[in-house]
Formats: C-alpha cells, structure tokens, sequence
C-alpha cells in the first residue's frame, strides 16, 4: 500500500472528527494501516508503563525525556482508551502476569513450551517453571517453542534464559541493520552514524534489497553477540522454532538468530516485518503531546532481503487458520514426517 498517497484522505479523516476521542481512535487506525509493529501510539496508551520500563534501564534517558515532555498531556489521551493491555509493572501489590506455558505431546517424544511474550518481569513467576521443565526433556525426540503472536519484549529473556540451557559449544550471531540519516534518528542511535558504520555499495548474494538503500541516505550498523553454554540440559533432540505474522521485535531477532546459527528450525508462517533492530525510538508531537513510537532502523535477513518488507521466512511453511491449528498441523507433521 502506497501509504503517503493517502495523505489527503487522511486529513479529510482527521479533520471529520467529532471530539478529542474521535481523533485519537482515527489517527491509531491510520497509524495501524501501514502494518509496522514497531510504529504505533502504544506510549500514549500506557505512559506510566514506558516511563516505568525505560527509567529502569541504562541508555533510555532520551525516551523518558520525550514521555516527560509530553507530561499530563500524555495521561489525558491515555484517559481515552478504557481498554488497555495487560503488561507486567513494577507494583508489588499487583500479581505478575504469566505468559508460559508447558506440556508433553505424542507419548512424550515431544516437548512444547509455549511463550507468549519475552516479558522479563514474567521471569519472576515463569522462570523456575523453565527451568524445571528443560531438566526434564531429556528423553524426548525433539522440542517445539512456540512464540507465535509473540510481539517481544527483551531478548535477554532467550539469550540468556534458553538457548544457553540448549547448547553445548558457543553460538555466534551476526547481523546488519540499517538505518536512514536525520536528526532524530542521529538523537536516538548517534552510533548507527559513527565512523564504523557504512554504506550499501552493492546487493549482497543473492540479495534483493530495495533500490532506495543504496540512495546514500541509510547506514549500516553491524551487531555481534556471542552465547555461551549455561547449566546445559541432558536434551540431544532436534529444536524447533514455531512462528506466524505476529512474531516481531525481539521475538523476531530470535527467529532470525535460528536462521544464522541454525540453532533451530523454523516452522509455521512468515514473521511480521520489524523483526530486527533496536527498541523504537519515542517522539512527541509538539502540539498534541502524543507520543508516538517509530523504528530507527530494520536489518538484512539471512537470505539478503530486506526485514522492514518481507519479515523472516520459515524454512518450513505450516498453514492453519489459527495458531492451535497451526499447532497441532504441526504435530501431525512431525507425526508422520519425522523420526519419532
């Protein structure tokens, strides 16, 4: 979809509006309508909450600027959505949600964990339950980790809480991602600009990246981390990585992380684009005080195309109309496919 061509429809949308509460719900549709998980008015919904998650962590002094700056203007657009999603805060007189889960399928010859976010907070009650259940793996045939409609959270929650349970020799994970010069982007990521990164000269092989990459406008920026074995579990079966469309963000960084390193096989459908990079940076609009969230930057996928356009691919395409169709296609697949 050619999102600015709508730019007079939009305005006309806007301008129609009856209230405050009327503009707020049209512009989020019309954020909503380029399909980026990455960009989108979520701040604005739950303010306390950004505040509170990036006042925690070192190097987001400039995101807690921008949610200060908008003040209580943020907390009167807040007021306008009731119906607000659970999310994990720092109030101890509030249960932590939970959002594993864990079971045994086919007389126990597979083993399927279940994560619906990668919500460190969630650690506080799941993380002993992980645990547990790895040390009791060993005799199955294969494990499924299903994240599907996982939008992320933390990548920590995976690199250093799973994988190095399910391993035995370090991991290496490389990967690019670009990001386009401007004022803001050079506020947030000043790094992504510096003297180490550089720009696109030529597809790599057997790439099929967008002409505008190589405009001179976008800078690559390269990441590398390196996992290292951590208590690793008596499990020697095959691992799978169970996907969809909602996979994106840090869910989607371990996605791709299983495409690099074949750590694991990925299976299920196409991910959602915006599945590599860093946290979104965070603006507010000067007049409204809405804040508003936007991805600095999108990565190389493994097979040279472009994350912010086709997502990451499985290498096994399951269907079903739902994510437990999904699921259980998938079982049977393995059923009658696999080893088992």
């Amino acid at each position: 979809m050619d999102w600015l061509a709508k730019h007079d429809e939009y305005v006309e949308r806007v301008a129609a509006t009856a209230d405050n509460k009327d503009y707020i719900a049209k512009l989020n549709r019309i954020i909503n309508e380029l399909r980026d998980g990455h960009l989108d008015i979520f701040p604005t919904v739950l303010p306390e909450y950004f505040e509170e998650i990036y006042s925690s962590a070192p190097g987001y002094k400039k995101w807690v600027k921008m949610i200060k700056r908008s003040g209580r203007r943020a907390e009167y657009w807040s007021s306008m959505f009731p119906s607000k999603p659970k999310v994990n805060v720092g109030d101890a007189s509030r249960p932590v949600i939970s959002f594993y889960s864990d079971s045994m399928f086919l007389e126990g010859k597979v083993a399927y964990m279940r994560i619906a976010s990668l919500d460190m907070n969630s650690l506080i009650v799941d993380g002993e339950k992980i645990d547990r259940f790895l040390s009791s793996i060993g005799d199955a045939r294969c494990l499924v980790i299903d994240i599907q409609g996982n939008g992320g959270g933390d990548s920590h929650y995976w690199s250093k809480y799973i994988v190095p349970r399910l391993i035995e020799t370090p991991l290496e994970y490389e990967a690019i991602v670009l990001s386009k010069k401007g004022a803001v982007n050079k506020y947030f990521k000043p790094r992504y600009f510096g003297r180490k990164s550089y720009q696109l000269e030529s597809q790599p092989e057997g790439g099929s990246l967008p002409a505008e990459l190589f405009d001179g406008s976008y800078y690559c920026h390269e990441t590398k981390e390196k996992i290292k074995p951590k208590n690793p579990v008596d499990f020697k079966g095959k691992i799978y990585l169970l996907v969809d469309g909602g996979v994106f963000s840090s869910a989607g960084i371990w996605a791709d992380f299983c495409k690099r390193t074949g750590w694991a096989t990925l299976v299920g459908k196409t991910t959602s684009t915006q599945g590599m990079g860093s946290d979104p940076a965070i603006v507010c609009l000067p007049e409204s005080g809405i804040l508003v969230r936007y991805p600095v930057d999108s990565g190389i996928n493994a097979d040279g195309t472009f994350n912010g356009e086709t997502g990451i691919r499985p290498d096994i395409e399951i269907s079903g109309k739902n994510r437990k169709v999904r699921l259980q296609n998938f079982l049977d697949y393995l059923s009658e496919k696999e080893d088992l």
